[in-house]
């Protein structure tokens, strides 16, 4: 959890980040005040709760704080991400970046837990909380539907159940979200998507074989 906590505070304009969940789980990187953030931590929690009460599927929080800005994202199994970040941040890249802790969270439980992991919370529209307007990021693009790509990545899943068990999924979605920030989403590429699946990999000869099954997939 604290390689989690760590990847979120080295992106671009965030200083300080909490991970919590349901006053039992706390990670910080916060000045030292363990009172003061769990109780930000519990408001925050409270807020996302009474939204889900009335049926509101929002997943993101923003307050404007001075000169910065607290942003707070209800990530996997009831999880908490806040951040403290720079006034004027890289959404996008944000957004990307809780997307990866959420792909390497589920990884984590999956592989320190044998109970059916919970159901993905959707994405949605941000609720702001502040005196002034935040900017929100621009909707994503839709990626056209390609079926023989889609059987590739399918059959690359299944490979590595051989090497993760059931964290394979998760391993294969944090893969494709650092491999389509840099490639475009095309069988072209898969060789560039099987070296960064390559990295997660044991040994020279886990890596070697993977390879191997790679290249015999694409033909």
């Amino acid at each position: 959890m604290e390689n989690i906590l760590t990847a979120i505070n080295k992106l671009n304009g965030v200083h300080h980040v909490c991970l919590y969940r349901d006053e039992k789980d706390l990670l910080s990187t916060f000045p030292d005040d363990q009172q003061g953030i769990e109780s930000m931590a519990q408001m925050i929690d409270q807020v996302f709760t009474a939204l889900q009460s009335i049926d509101k599927s929002h997943n993101e929080i923003y307050f404007s704080v001075e000169d910065k800005l607290l942003a707070a994202y209800l990530m996997y199994d009831s999880y908490i991400a806040i951040l403290l970040t720079d006034k004027k941040i890289n959404f996008p890249l944000i957004h990307m970046g809780i997307r990866s802790a959420t792909a390497k969270l589920k990884r984590h439980l999956a592989l320190n837990t044998t109970a059916p992991p919970p159901p993905i919370i959707n994405q949605a529209a941000p609720v702001a909380q502040s005196a002034r307007p935040v900017a929100t990021a621009p909707a994503p693009s839709v990626t056209p539907v390609d079926a023989a790509l889609d059987a590739i990545m399918e059959k690359m899943t299944t490979e590595l159940i051989n090497y993760f068990g059931p964290a394979a999924k998760f391993v294969f979605e944090d893969a494709v979200i650092q491999w389509e920030t840099k490639y475009v989403r095309n069988r072209n590429n898969i060789p560039e998507l099987s070296e960064i699946l390559q990295e997660e990999l044991d040994t020279p000869a886990e890596k070697r074989a993977f390879s191997q099954f790679v290249t015999k997939t694409l033909g």
